[in-house]
């Protein structure tokens, strides 16, 4: 009887500690994230109208349109840009709304920016969303894609839960430790969910030549090759011939690395910028276009 008993309040503590932490992982605010749809057209994006704040601290909203704004409203009295991109325009948890790519280049230029992006998007994916958000284009003056040198390969699909989740996870400390402990293989895609290969640049062709927008193409470097010349030309730039050929002067094309601005002190990983990364990058960006805007299109 003792062996039972002690058994059973070994057992009873053990679920009032497991309930103890999923308790204090609900209120802390590490699962409030963005949320996404998959489907087999556009891989995933941001779910619409949604907003939180990660750990109550670094807050995010995305609109009608799955950009990471207000409302499109765009005001007519000002200047308009779409803000096109993968992680480096979403910024992701690790920052707050107002330091990431989009409104850094909005302060910096006075526009209204309307970022529309997902962590690992392709150029595929990215001309997807411009393809089925025609009225946002031509609502806009202007569209502007960063893109670096994992964009031009395979459009990127919908995978797991652990990277882009399409529902709040409960229980929390399973998905934790899951996504940061013992991860495990990388998930297999879902047949359903696959997004058919494109040729991006027939895709990106099309779009620049039926656009009466300017549209700018930013080639950002990772942290490897920023410091490194020669992988930037193996890496990023090889793909440049094939992005002017595709767009026979519809757009203009630029190297974000050109900047004497920019080094390898700004990126917070291999990859994303810090958030003084975005307004350094927001400057960039800035003094590219307003100088393409002030020398024609």
């Amino acid at each position: 009887m003792a062996v039972l008993r002690a058994a059973r309040r070994f057992f009873t503590l053990a679920i009032a500690t497991i309930a103890f932490f999923e308790i204090a992982v609900q209120i802390s605010g590490i699962l409030d994230f963005p949320l996404y749809i998959a489907n087999n057209e556009i891989g995933y994006i941001p779910a619409p109208n949604q907003s939180g704040s990660f750990l109550h601290f670094h807050d995010y909203r995305f609109n009608e349109y799955s950009m990471g704004s207000g409302a499109f409203l765009p005001d007519h009295q000002i200047f308009n840009l779409l803000l096109i991109g993968d992680s480096i325009v979403l910024g992701g948890n690790p920052l707050d709304e107002a330091d990431r790519l989009g409104p850094s280049l909005a302060r910096e230029t006075g526009w209204s920016v309307w970022p529309a992006s997902a962590g690992s998007w392709a150029l595929q994916n990215e001309l997807t969303y411009l393809a089925q958000h025609a009225n946002v284009v031509e609502a806009v003056d202007a569209v502007a894609i960063v893109s670096n040198s994992g964009d031009f390969g395979e459009p990127s699909s919908w995978a797991s839960e652990l990277t882009h989740p399409t529902h709040r996870p409960f229980p929390g400390l399973i998905y934790l430790f899951r996504k940061y402990v013992a991860p495990g293989k990388t998930p297999s895609i879902r047949p359903e969910l696959a997004v058919a290969p494109r040729d991006w640049k027939r895709d990106l062709r099309e779009f620049a030549s039926h656009t009466n927008k300017p549209l700018y193409i930013f080639l950002y470097p990772d942290q490897e090759e920023e410091s490194d010349p020669e992988i930037a030309a193996k890496r990023l730039y090889r793909y440049e011939p094939e992005i002017r050929g595709a767009l026979q002067n519809y757009a203009k094309v630029f190297r974000v690395a050109e900047s004497s601005e920019w080094n390898t002190s700004l990126y917070r990983d291999g990859i994303h910028p810090t958030a003084a990364g975005n307004r350094v990058l927001a400057q960039i960006l800035a003094k590219d276009m307003k100088g393409a805007q002030t020398n024609g299109r």
